[in-house]
């Protein structure tokens, strides 16, 4: 289980939640803000919905100094003590990383991270980690070369050019996006899933001459 509690309004203005859809429904979300910084982007709506993960808000109630700093402190204890595996503060204020600090010198089982943005926090997490999404979201980070990526590019958009244009004109013309489908499902170095694909989408008579077609330009 995966505890964020994100300063609000420390980076409201630098896209912080970002990475919320990256939660499951095992983790647990909140924000501590004010009245000062009491709206969230829909996009970033969508994302704490469609996570599933448990979502709630905490508002400063009192306005004093650092209140917030100490509501969230708080928390990070509570937390600890029932038992939560890894806590994520978003925030860009290194007094926060005090409590990180108590937590390594106290060798609490908890560990905690301090990250500017949700999904940077999420990447910080081991990777024995068994969050779907943290997967996801380590391989959407992933360096992969540059060059390698530019020629995979320029091929797929070559073998979208050449379907399109093969079937430019032809009956099936109309349904040139399920064609293409196919092509992608399989890929380019499978005939027999290209096969397949034809076959299952558009039925044994159309799908054979669809893949027919296919194989002369993929």
């Amino acid at each position: 289980m995966i505890s964020v509690f994100v300063d609000y309004e420390n980076v409201i203005g630098y896209y912080g939640l970002t990475g919320a859809e990256y939660l499951s429904n095992n983790d647990d979300l909140c924000i501590f803000y004010s009245k000062d910084c009491a709206n969230i982007r829909r996009v970033d709506s969508i994302h704490i919905e469609e996570s599933d993960c448990s979502f709630r808000l905490c508002k400063l109630e009192v306005t004093r100094k650092n209140a917030l700093d100490f509501y969230i402190a708080t928390e990070a204890g509570i937390a600890c003590k029932s038992g939560v595996d890894n806590i994520i503060i978003v925030t860009r204020d290194s007094g926060l990383e005090s409590i990180r600090d108590y937590f390594k010198i106290m060798k609490l089982p908890t560990q905690l991270i301090i990250a500017p943005t949700i999904e940077r926090g999420l990447l910080n997490i081991p990777s024995r980690s068994k969050n779907e999404g943290i997967k996801l979201l380590t391989r959407k980070n992933e360096r992969i070369d540059l060059s390698a990526e530019w020629a995979r590019i320029d091929e797929h958009k070559r073998m979208r050019r050449s379907v399109i244009e093969c079937f430019s004109g032809t009956e099936y013309a109309g349904d040139i996006s399920r064609v293409l489908s196919c092509v992608e499902k399989a890929g380019t170095s499978s005939k027999k899933d290209l096969y397949r694909n034809s076959i299952h989408e558009f039925g044994r008579i159309s799908g054979t001459v669809i893949y027919n077609m296919l194989k002369e330009v993929v």
